[in-house]
């Protein structure tokens, strides 16, 4: 667009490239058509909790479109590389049980494997993770975008928490 005022003298040109917003944290500018999974971001369980198991805990989170997945995996996970080989077991597998509620109350102890009524187990006490995974632009579930060596739209705990054993 040029701006030309009323003598004929030309100001400037603005050119759009693109429409789109920022996120409320103003890390992630969203275009239209390219960036259609919104990012998660693991709310509870962050780091240092104790959990009881066999108690239900809420494990929250904010951000996502559509379904999430949730994984324990080893403490220790970090954001900056691939956590797949990490993962001990899934929590929630089945994203459309969770869309929209953004917590998720677990026992804190039975976790299964990647598919629908497929074998669980519980876990030992100890020092864990959670990492929880969105839809990501295409609309697909990605733990680690190998091409770009990044994470797909996943978070993970800052910090490990604890799981002790139930009480007898």
């Amino acid at each position: 667009m040029k701006i030309k005022p009323k003598h004929g003298l030309l100001l400037g040109v603005i050119t759009v490239v693109s429409i789109g917003v920022w996120t409320s944290d103003l890390n992630t500018y969203l275009k239209p058509g390219v960036n259609e999974g919104i990012p998660v971001k693991l709310v509870a369980p962050n780091g240092g909790e104790i959990w009881q198991s066999g108690i239900n805990h809420s494990i929250q989170w904010s951000g996502g479109k559509g379904g999430i997945k949730i994984a324990l995996v080893k403490d220790t996970a970090k954001d900056d590389a691939d956590p797949t080989s990490l993962i001990i077991g899934w929590i929630e597998d089945q994203p459309d049980r969770v869309a929209l509620v953004h917590n998720y109350a677990w026992n804190g102890y039975t976790i299964s494997t990647d598919t629908e009524n497929g074998p669980s187990w519980n876990i030992p006490a100890g020092t864990y993770k959670i990492l929880i995974i969105g839809k990501n632009n295409k609309g697909d579930f990605s733990i680690w975008e190998s091409r770009k060596d990044i994470n797909g739209n996943t978070d993970i705990s800052d910090s490990s928490f604890t799981v002790n054993s139930p009480v007898q």
